[in-house]
């Protein structure tokens, strides 16, 4: 064999190979599908969560393609289960539960935390493993379980160690001479928005912050704590500051928070509504509904297929939509007459300044009540005799003494007036 063909040969079998492996490659990664997306989950405590785990993966076996879940705080990874168990610390608290579906090839693990605490904060990764014990699929949600600010204070750092002034206190300043002192924000989750006003004015642009989160408590049950120091080395005040008001204001804020009830209604009935309360810092830009699968949309002030929604502030403010203060809202999705159409979910989307946030709620159909059958028994009127001294007989009927049976509880106040009024005549008659 020349050389020439010797070349030939090699290049047709190093392309052969190359073709060889880019398909094996696509099939390989062709094989498995992660359906669920992450999501950033904002509850409170008491609440109930659900995080899925849904993925296609052919010739999927429990051994060879172990389902793991991971809970991650700040870097601290523990493993939450062994197949379909929970393991410990979490199994002691009875809270994570665990839920395997299969139906080939589509496959989910679900893990559910119900009494949601402070404690669960954190991220939750599903990670499924393939031969070799590589990661062949992932996805990670976001717990934040919402925290109110424990402590709020001023520190006086020209005193010796630093010095706590609390709401009331007094801070002691020399005209034109610098002054070390900042605000103090201690808990509260998501962190904190820290603005520092004097008197009226907002006077936070002048301060430098230096934001702390750590972690406290057992491994994988700990709670995050956050610490937001707000300090100003070199404020210098003068005779015009006297006695004016220092505010440290300390807010959480978040994307909005929904809370809904399934509502029942009955077929034909009227103006029947669904009822949501919304809780939102910052502020709501934007409230609307999604109607059905094909995305119909409904906003305040709009009619759409007989269906309207009214926006109930709780607090006494101009605008729930744009007021910065409207933070606590009631909203009705209101519906003309309930058809079998109408019994459905509904989503309601609620957008502030942090994030957008949506929740489905279903009307369903009012079970019918049981007619009641109303039966009506009259008993024989009671005659008495009465003899008078001119020995004439007088017939009275006693009225009082006449009883009625009746099998219900409905009012029969209409068949009680008849049968008194055949007694009457029957007395008059004899």
């Amino acid at each position: 064999m020349g050389s020439l063909q010797v070349i030939n040969l090699l290049l047709v079998i190093v392309w052969a190979r190359q073709d060889y492996v880019t398909t094996f490659l696509f099939q390989a990664v062709s094989l498995f599908t992660m359906l669920t997306e992450g999501e950033v989950i904002i509850s409170k405590e008491g609440d109930e969560v659900s995080l899925p785990c849904n993925f296609i993966l052919e010739n999927f076996s429990k051994f060879h393609n172990p389902i793991l879940w991971h809970k991650h705080q700040r870097g601290e990874v523990t493993r939450v289960n062994m197949g379909g168990n929970v393991l410990s610390p979490f199994r002691a608290t009875k809270r994570l539960h665990l839920a395997f579906r299969e139906s080939s090839p589509r496959y989910s693990l679900e893990l559910s935390l119900s009494d949601i605490s402070l404690q669960d904060s954190g991220n939750y990764s599903c990670v499924i493993r393939g031969p070799g014990n590589d990661v062949i699929g992932q996805v990670t949600h976001y717990i934040f379980v919402r925290a109110a600010v424990e402590k709020l204070f001023f520190m006086d750092y020209t005193k010796p160690g630093g010095q706590e002034v609390s709401s009331g206190g007094i801070l002691t300043m020399t005209d034109g001479q610098p002054f070390q002192f900042a605000c103090v924000s201690i808990g509260g989750y998501p962190p904190p928005d820290i603005t520092i006003y004097a008197d009226q004015d907002n006077i936070t642009g002048l301060f430098t912050f230096e934001r702390l989160t750590q972690l406290v408590g057992a491994k994988a049950m700990k709670l995050i704590v956050s610490e937001i120091v707000a300090s100003n080395e070199m404020y210098t005040p003068s005779r015009a500051d006297d006695g004016i008001r220092l505010k440290c204001h300390a807010e959480v804020v978040d994307a909005p928070l929904i809370s809904c009830q399934a509502t029942e209604a009955e077929l034909g009935q009227r103006n029947a509504y669904i009822k949501c309360f919304i809780e939102a810092k910052p502020a709501l830009k934007t409230i609307f509904w999604n109607l059905d699968a094909e995305g119909t949309s409904l906003i305040p002030g709009n009619i759409v297929n007989d269906m309207w929604t009214i926006v109930i502030v709780r607090e006494k403010f101009l605008n729930p939509i744009t007021d910065q203060d409207a933070t606590h809202v009631d909203v009705h999705l209101y519906m003309r007459i309930v058809t079998e159409e109408s019994f459905r979910d509904y989503v309601i989307c609620a957008v502030n300044a942090i994030d957008a946030s949506t929740q489905k709620v279903s009307l369903i159909q009012k079970a019918k009540k049981q007619e009641t059958t109303i039966e009506v028994k009259r008993k024989q009127p009671v005659i008495r005799f009465v003899h008078r001294n001119n020995d004439s007989l007088d017939t009275q009927p006693l009225v009082e003494e006449t009883k009625y049976s009746v099998t219900s509880s409905q009012s029969t106040g209409t068949a009680s007036s008849w049968l008194v009024a055949c007694v009457l005549l029957l007395t008059w008659l004899t």
